[in-house]
C-alpha cells in the first residue's frame, strides 16, 4: 500500500525532538533542517519567511506527549495496571518511570498503538489547520478510486466467488483474511475509523495495491455493513449494552465493599483523575472555595 501524506507525517512527529521538519506544500515532501546544519544558499530562508511554501512540522510541545501518556493510562481497563502507569507519571521522572513501567507490564505494543493513533490525529488536525489535502487517504466506504480499473475488477472477481477466506477481526480496525487463488495468500489491513491506515498482501506484486487486497477490502466493507444493519434491527446498541454491564458490576462492588475501602478507592480515584476531582470539589467543596 502507498504511503500517504497522514501516514509520512504521523511518522515524522516520532523524531520530532530530533530535527526540524517542514512540510514543502509545492512538492508534498519532508524537509529536515538539524539544529546544526549550516543552510545552503538555496532559497530556502527566503520561502521560509515569506510562510508560503514551507511549513514547520509540530514540534514536542506541540505534541505533549506527558497528556498521551496519561490518556493511555486512564484507558487501561485493568485496575492494577491502571494505578501503576497512573502512579509512575504522578511524580518527578515521569517519562522514564512510565517507560520503565509499561516494559515490565509487558504493554509496550499496546503503547506504541495508542501513542501513534494520537500521533496521526495530531497530524490530521494540523492538516486541516493548513489546508493541506488529505484526498489520497483510503475510506473502507470508497477505496475503488485508488485502484486501478483491472486490478479492481479483479478484486471484485475473488469477491464474488467466495476466493476471501478466514476474515477475522483480532482486535478493534485490525484485520487479517487469506484470500485463495493460484496460491493462498494473506492480507493484513488496519483500520482508524473508517480510514484504512495500513495494509499489506505477502503476494509478489510490487505495485501499490493488488488484487488480494482489493478482495479483502470488499469483504470488510460488506461484513461492517451486515454488523451495522444486524444493530440496527436488533435495537441494539453494543456501547449501551456494556455501559450496563459495567454499571451493574460496579452497584455489585460497592454493595461487597466496606466503607475503608470504598472511601480508599474513592481518594485513588480523585488524586488521579483530575476532572473527576474538579468535579467532586465544585459539588461539595463549597466550604473551601478557596481550593475551586
Amino acid at each position: 500500500m502507498k504511503r500517504t501524506v497522514l501516514d509520512r507525517l504521523t511518522d515524522m512527529l516520532d523524531i520530532a525532538d530530533i530535527e526540524t521538519s517542514y512540510y514543502d506544500k509545492e512538492t508534498g515532501k519532508i524537509i529536515f533542517r538539524s539544529e546544526d546544519e549550516e543552510l545552503a544558499d538555496d532559497g530556502f530562508d527566503d520561502e521560509l519567511s515569506e510562510g508560503c511554501r514551507y511549513i514547520p512540522l509540530p514540534g514536542p510541545h506541540d505534541l505533549n506527549d506527558y497528556e498521551i501518556m496519561k490518556d493511555f493510562s486512564r484507558s487501561v481497563d485493568d485496575n492494577r495496571k491502571r494505578n501503576i502507569l497512573l502512579t509512575a507519571i504522578s511524580g518527578k521522572g515521569a517519562f522514564r518511570c512510565f517507560r520503565q513501567s509499561i516494559e515490565e507490564l509487558e504493554m509496550e505494543d499496546e503503547w506504541y498503538a495508542f501513542k501513534k493513533a494520537a500521533y496521526r490525529n495530531i497530524a490530521r488536525e494540523w492538516c486541516e489547520i493548513h489546508g493541506i489535502d488529505l484526498s489520497d487517504s483510503m475510506n473502507i466506504d470508497d477505496f475503488e478510486k485508488k485502484f486501478s480499473y483491472i486490478i479492481m475488477s479483479r478484486a471484485a472477481d475473488y469477491f464474488d466467488g467466495g476466493r476471501v477466506t478466514s476474515l477475522k477481526e483480532k482486535k478493534r480496525g485490525n484485520w487479517t483474511a487469506v484470500v485463495e487463488g493460484s496460491e493462498d495468500y494473506t492480507v493484513v489491513v488496519r483500520l482508524d475509523g473508517k480510514e484504512i491506515i495500513y495494509s499489506d498482501c505477502n503476494c509478489p506484486y510490487d505495485g501499490d495495491l493488488c488484487k488480494h487486497e482489493g478482495a479483502v477490502f470488499l469483504s470488510i466493507r460488506e461484513r461492517l455493513k451486515r454488523r451495522s444493519k444486524k444493530d440496527l434491527s436488533s435495537g441494539e446498541n453494543p456501547g449501551v449494552e456494556q455501559d450496563s454491564i459495567r454499571k451493574k458490576i460496579i452497584d455489585d462492588l460497592i454493595e461487597i465493599m466496606d466503607e475503608d475501602e470504598l472511601r480508599k478507592t474513592l481518594t485513588e480515584i480523585l488524586q488521579y483523575d483530575k476532572r473527576r476531582r474538579d468535579d467532586f470539589l465544585l459539588k461539595y467543596g463549597r466550604e473551601h472555595k478557596d481550593l475551586l
